[in-house]
């Protein structure tokens, strides 16, 4: 007979098991929910944060480099009127008073001097150096170039910090007369604090800085930085090495940053806007505690209630209950989330839908696996293709995809038969996997034609391998005694487009194109625009 003891000693009485399950589920998903949202938000600041930043910071270089060209244009300027009155220093100095007051305040201070480093006029004439000989490494060589220069920042003869822009001057011989020079003082009012300075400081903290080639501050909100050496900046160093982009990091002063950075491609100097790691996480603080204070009465409420209804609803039924429905909504449910239950109802429910799982899992990951395979070439099929493609375009890394298609496949058919057609299909398949790279992929995409992914190409590396994937198989006899030609149309991402359709449409466009210029050859699809 059934004995009742036997099952019931050491047990939990019903009642205080529901109750007890009821309070710690409640509290375990709050805590989850705050911690989720937590790192959701977060993710989605840092994200956010760096994106601003690069945006900034790519606007930024395009102002600067509109400045830099206005200045260059009016320091060329400067040294055509200069050469026409090179006969008169009165005249030479006239010119440079009116470039000088009328220039927008483009340049501290312009002057100009004669091959041999005598400067014939200066603006404004306070600096006090007309007439006199100037000597300077960086204006010997200036004056040994010949030709439009951009210094990086050094310590002039009159001990100021300075960026200089120069223009050489030629008669109308086309001889050699000097050089009309340009000068920015970095440690005084200058055009570049003039356009940035205002603008580049927020109250979160946000702030943008400029660093020449060689990574020293040309521009900071903080002007007593000025000409220090932030190379050791991952930041400034990614600028060094000709690299743009977004990226969290620890700056010279040991301050961790989230920083987008741009290049100013007129001189190269480099554009960094950042903000503070911690003032991101001080909002975000500010957020949570805001949304504790927010759900804390409602969790309080349905503590309440569910501890009431817990006495009458048995908690692993319930949980049991939502298994089999997320299984009924075709969710992946795993076997470990069927704990055993310690009285006997519950634990021999759950035992049986942990085998009912098992076996529903393990069907379905057959008829997947069935789904997403071509059976005659054991490719991927169009179906797993999709999937891939998706999940690169989500990426936005760029890649190639590229059409393949048999040439004259139908007469392979009327010839030899369908099986030899599907010996080739099989050749082709095994050939294209043994040619790609272990990262690409290749896909059956009906009939005849194949698809291939290759990841992290250019125009031409994709050109390239589908020259060589060509040249193997002209090499190599197929199935009906003699090699097999295809055509192949290449499209690369996003220069040939930004949706699945926009590809396949450029690249079979490029195969057929193939096809007409002769067949067995690659075709390039056309950029966008």
């Amino acid at each position: 007979m059934f004995d009742r003891g036997k099952f019931s000693t050491g047990k939990i009485s019903l009642m205080i098991l529901f109750g007890g399950l009821v309070v710690f589920t409640v509290v375990m998903t709050t805590v989850v929910q705050l911690a989720a949202g937590y790192r959701a938000e977060q993710k989605l600041l840092y994200d956010t944060t760096l994106e601003l930043n690069q945006s900034t910071a790519y606007k930024t270089a395009a102002m600067m480099d509109s400045l830099l060209r206005s200045m260059r244009a009016t320091l060329r300027y400067g040294a055509n009127e200069v050469a026409h009155h090179w006969g008169s220093d009165a005249e030479i100095q006239d010119r440079l008073d009116l470039l000088h007051n009328g220039g927008g305040g483009m340049f501290n201070s312009i002057l100009v001097a004669n091959e041999h480093n005598v400067v014939r006029g200066i603006a404004p004439i306070s600096v006090g150096i007309g007439g006199k000989y100037l000597y300077s490494a960086t204006l010997d060589n200036v004056q040994r170039l010949r030709k439009p220069y951009f210094s990086e920042p050094y310590m002039s003869a009159t001990g100021r910090l300075i960026v200089m822009m120069s223009e050489p001057i030629f008669g109308a011989n086309g001889e050699y007369l000097g050089v009309f020079v340009g000068t920015v003082y970095l440690h005084e009012a200058n055009v570049f604090s003039e356009m940035f300075g205002k603008e580049l400081l927020y109250e979160s903290g946000t702030y943008t800085y400029i660093v020449d080639r060689n990574g020293k501050l040309v521009f900071h909100p903080a002007a007593t930085r000025l000409g220090d050496d932030v190379s050791a900046n991952p930041v400034v160093r990614d600028l060094m090495e000709g690299r743009h982009g977004r990226l969290r990091a620890v700056n010279t002063l040991g301050v961790e940053f989230l920083a987008g950075y741009a290049h100013a491609g007129e001189n190269g100097w480099g554009v960094v806007t950042q903000t503070p790691l911690e003032s991101v996480e001080r909002e975000l603080r500010g957020h949570t505690w805001n949304r504790l204070a927010y759900i804390l009465p409602a969790c309080i409420l349905l503590l309440v209630l569910a501890i009431y209804l817990a006495r009458r609803i048995a908690a692993p039924f319930v949980y049991l209950s939502d298994i089999a429905g997320r299984l009924s909504r075709g969710e992946r449910v795993s076997e470990s989330m069927l704990i055993g239950r310690w009285y006997r109802e519950a634990d021999a429910l759950s035992e049986s839908l942990r085998l009912a799982i098992r076996s529903m899992q393990q069907h379905n990951d057959q008829l997947t696996s069935e789904a997403m395979t071509d059976p005659l070439t054991a490719l991927p099929n169009r179906r797993a293709m999709n999937v891939v493609l998706d999940r690169k375009l989500e990426s936005g890394e760029p890649f190639a995809l590229m059409v393949m298609d048999i040439d004259r496949f139908k007469s392979i058919n009327d010839t030899y038969g369908h099986a030899v057609g599907d010996d080739v299909l099989r050749f082709l398949a095994k050939v294209a996997q043994t040619t790609l790279r272990p990262a690409d992929s290749c896909f059956r995409y009906g009939g005849e034609e194949f698809v291939l992914l290759l990841d992290s190409v250019d125009a031409k590396a994709a050109l390239l391998a589908a020259e060589r994937l060509l040249r193997t198989l002209e090499r190599t006899d197929g199935p009906v005694g003699q090699p097999i030609t295809v055509s192949i149309g290449v499209a690369v991402y996003p220069a040939a487009g930004t949706t699945a359709d926009a590809l396949f449409e450029a690249a079979d466009e490029a195969m057929y194109r193939a096809k007409q210029e002769g067949r067995n050859r690659t075709a390039l699809a056309k950029r966008r625009g």
